[in-house]
């Protein structure tokens, strides 16, 4: 476990939402399940960050002056796809080599492009993106060469996810006129609405059978909004809530084999890299910082 002892996080109770919408500090699992990427401004900047699943090894992947965030791991595991405002602008989709060498811009756009998810077969990164005007999904391929917009709707559709299959994408839109979790054909077709409560669902993830997703549910508790882990089944049928820690919980991501989950927790101490397993429910910290 670390503790980055005196440095405050800036992510406060009334940025939740924000802070969700850019996809959160949240974590990912790397396809091997023994390391964890996320991101946090920890040392003043937001950079991005690997730990291992037991908590023992920290490391800053990034270290760069501007920020970087919403790390992906690729397939194989090899590289990690995230976002970053390295080279001005609002944003761009990078890779990197897992251990944050070999950086290289993909997108080469000037508008707002963050939240890449990678494909199974590790041809393609879905993304969000405002370059025509609006957020809406779009997918390229790891070349950065041929982008594709997969969403057209008026409202925002954001927080792209690949099933493991590689056959649908889940993704967060508010077309209902809240926020609620959708999946779509990984051709942008067949749009199935799954969430349908009065929580502002963000960033949803699959388990590794497909059966599930695990998102962030929103809600606004006075003076404060509130934030805790869910699971539902994909086709919508069957939602539970995961977490009770009382805290803001953000960004889950399924273990890539079971039903372990990690997720990032913020309350008045700072921020905490949590990981749960569900079956045992038993709750393990990775990483942390208080503030001052």
């Amino acid at each position: 476990m670390f503790d980055k002892n005196g440095i405050r996080l800036s992510v406060a109770f009334c940025s939740i939402v924000a802070t969700a919408e850019a996809g959160g500090p949240g974590g990912a699992f790397s396809p091997d399940g023994k390391w964890i990427a996320f991101w946090t401004d920890w040392d003043g900047n937001y950079e991005i960050y690997k730990v291992s699943r037991d908590g023992s090894i920290l490391v800053n992947l990034t270290r760069h002056p501007a920020e970087d965030a919403n790390p992906d791991w690729s397939p194989d595991g090899e590289r990690i796809a995230f976002y970053s405002k390295r080279e001005g602008g609002e944003g761009e989709i990078y890779t990197m080599r897992s251990d944050g060498s070999d950086v290289v811009n993909l997108s080469n756009h000037r508008s707002h492009d963050f939240n890449p998810s990678w494909s199974p077969d590790g041809a393609s990164i879905a993304f969000q993106s405002y370059r025509d005007g609006n957020a809406e999904i779009y997918v390229m391929e790891t070349s950065g060469k041929n982008p594709t917009r997969l969403t057209e709707n008026p409202s925002g559709d954001t927080n792209p996810a690949w099933s493991p299959d590689g056959r649908r994408l889940a993704f967060v839109s508010t077309r209902s006129g809240q926020q609620q979790i959708y999946t779509m054909s990984a051709e942008g077709g067949d749009v199935v609405r799954v969430t349908d409560n009065l929580l502002r669902c963000y960033n949803p993830k699959w388990s590794p059978d497909g059966r599930h997703l695990a998102y962030q549910g929103v809600w606004k508790t006075e003076p404060r909004w509130r934030s805790d882990i869910y699971a539902i089944t994909s086709d919508g049928t069957d939602e539970e809530r995961v977490t009770h820690t009382g805290q803001e919980d953000f960004n889950p991501s399924f273990a890539p084999v079971g039903s372990s989950l990690v997720f990032s927790s913020f309350d008045e101490t700072g921020l905490r890299v949590l990981l749960l397993d569900r079956e045992r429910g038993e709750m393990k910290l990775l990483a942390s910082t208080p503030t001052n």
